[in-house]
């Protein structure tokens, strides 16, 4: 599939890899300047939705930069845009709410290292 759409450029971010022929996470940002607002993105997300996922599910990860989202209202339209259900979360680590399906990531001291693991082991 060809990495190409309308409404979205490819970019580039430090830290990328390729993998089996694969960047990741693939960068996208605004086509053009003045298409960068939350309004823009959420109608250029709908209607390439499915470019999108096929997109998210061949590079693993995609990484929306450029895109003038202010607040975790913003993000939540956005992640609603996708019609996805819901997943909450259910782990050992305390997470604060923060709008709708926003969650902090961590919330930990910057200065400790998180190392890799998978929480799902602790959901029965």
């Amino acid at each position: 599939m060809e990495i190409s759409c309308k409404d979205f450029k490819v970019g580039r971010c430090e830290g990328q890899k390729v993998v089996d022929g694969e960047t990741i996470p693939l960068v996208l940002q605004p086509l053009q300047p003045n298409k960068s607002d939350t309004k823009s993105l959420l109608s250029a997300l709908m209607q390439n939705k499915d470019w999108f996922e096929q997109v998210l599910k061949r590079n693993s990860a995609v990484l929306l930069r450029g895109f003038d989202v202010k607040n975790a209202e913003d993000f939540n339209d956005i992640i609603e845009a996708f019609g996805w259900d819901e997943m909450r979360y259910t782990g050992a680590v305390v997470r604060t709410h923060v709008y709708k399906r926003v969650w902090t990531a961590n919330e930990g001291p910057l200065s400790e290292v998180i190392h890799f693991h998978h929480e799902m082991v602790v959901v029965s």
